[in-house]
């Protein structure tokens, strides 16, 4: 560890160390930024020249792409989208231009296939790592969109597959991230999520090494004095300390922030 610091475990940006091993869970409410905390993260990792593998099953790689040339931009999706129509400045021009060449230089991978399934999840894992022997992150998003396995309850269908998940992170020793939604009375709770929310949280709590969640108050409160930042909820930290940590969210995307969450 001391001749190699990052040979075992890998910085995520939130001031948690992942071990090579570790199953992590993100959850949250719609709208509150779990897709893009997950880039985030990627992003995070790669810029450390970390290579990163995202299974999006909700989103196609055109989007995610998109997405993050939004971010390093600061130029919204939503005036991507209408370049056509309503054209960009020319400083907007350059900052996209820019953002293409930082882009071109990080080494995420996304496989967007809609039909997966966990077997598929796992021969995709472990084809990819005897290509890249340096892989050091695996993201899913989410959970409840896979094909799960056959069982009599989702409950338990649920349990088997963040099980396979949990192993593959162990057989391959790279960390996987896991998106998961929370319950529905956790959808209406004005307030900050915990692990029992998670959606058929039995299983995923108990096979999680770490459980995290974006929180931005000002989903629930428009007017709120935390206005644009975000409360990265540290829930559960096998080895570790919980806690909190505090990120800028602006155009749709979570950026590293010097500021105090106010109560």
């Amino acid at each position: 560890r001391q001749a190699n610091p990052e040979g075992t475990y890998i910085d995520i940006g939130l001031d948690v160390l992942v071990d090579k091993t570790a199953l992590v869970v993100l959850g949250g409410q719609p709208g509150m930024g779990k897709t893009a905390l997950a880039l985030f993260i990627n992003r995070f990792a790669a810029e450390q020249g970390h290579k990163t593998l995202m299974f999006s099953l909700e989103m196609e790689g055109s989007q995610l792409f998109e997405r993050e040339v939004s971010a390093f931009s600061k130029i919204p999706t939503q005036q991507l989208k209408n370049v056509g129509k309503q054209g960009l400045s020319n400083d907007q021009w350059g900052f996209l231009s820019n953002s293409l060449d930082n882009l071109d230089k990080l080494n995420v991978f996304i496989d967007d296939d809609p039909q997966l399934s966990v077997p598929i999840l796992q021969q995709k894992c472990r084809d990819f790592k005897d290509k890249h022997p340096d892989l050091r992150l695996i993201t899913i998003d989410y959970l409840t969109l896979m094909q799960m396995p056959d069982a009599q309850s989702r409950a338990l269908s649920v349990g088997e597959a963040t099980r396979v998940i949990k192993l593959l992170a162990k057989e391959l020793k790279t960390p996987i991230l896991l998106l998961s939604q929370l319950n529905r009375e956790a959808d209406k709770a004005l307030r900050e999520p915990r692990p029992s929310d998670l959606r058929d949280s039995g299983a995923i709590e108990q096979d999680a090494d770490i459980i995290i969640f974006p929180y931005r108050e000002e989903v629930h409160n428009p007017d709120s004095v935390n206005k644009g930042l975000a409360k990265i909820i540290k829930a559960k930290v096998r080895d570790g300390e919980v806690g909190n940590s505090i990120l800028k969210f602006e155009t749709g995307a979570f950026y590293e922030a010097n500021a105090q969450w106010k109560e």
